[in-house]
C-alpha cells in the first residue's frame, strides 16, 4: 500500500480498471480473428 493514499487508492484506480475491462472484449475478438500471435504483435506495435 502506498503511504498517504489510504482507502482512496481504490477509487483512484477505477478508471484504469475500467479501461482494462473495456479493452479486454475487443482484444479477445481480435485474437480470435487474427490469431493470438498477431494480436500480441499488434499490441506491442511490432511487425509479424
Amino acid at each position: 500500500m502506498l503511504y498517504g493514499d489510504g482507502a482512496f487508492l481504490g477509487v483512484r484506480l477505477l478508471p484504469l480498471i475500467g479501461g482494462l475491462v473495456a479493452g479486454a472484449v475487443p482484444a479477445d475478438r481480435i485474437a480470435r480473428l487474427l490469431g493470438a500471435r498477431l494480436a500480441v504483435a499488434t499490441g506491442f506495435g511490432g511487425k509479424r
